[in-house]
């Protein structure tokens, strides 16, 4: 009973590390922000984040060197969707880190 509303949070939560780096935003703040900007592209991003968790099980059949590369895959495509939603949505125009 728990799975369904875990995905939609780890769904609706996938840009909070951006935004805290990038963006330079309280956890709290970063919380509301993602949930906020990942409306509309939650199918996207679970689509992402299974393709991730395959990408990862691939990197482990490889042992170490795989692992290393698939995350540096898995964190550059996320990555990657989080600027493609910034830009498409507008966000952050006139922000300017302090």
């Amino acid at each position: 009973m728990l799975i369904v509303p875990g995905i939609i949070f780890a769904v609706r939560l996938a840009f909070v590390p951006c935004l805290v780096i990038d963006r330079e935003m309280e956890l709290t703040e970063a919380l509301n922000k993602s949930w906020a900007m990942t409306k509309g592209y939650g199918v996207q991003i679970f689509l992402m984040g299974i393709l991730a968790f395959f990408i990862a099980i691939g990197g482990l059949i490889v042992l170490f060197f795989g692992v290393i590369i698939s995350m540096i895959w898995i964190r550059t495509a996320f990555a990657t969707m989080y600027q493609t939603v910034v830009e498409e949505e507008g966000y952050f125009q006139e922000y300017t880190p302090e």
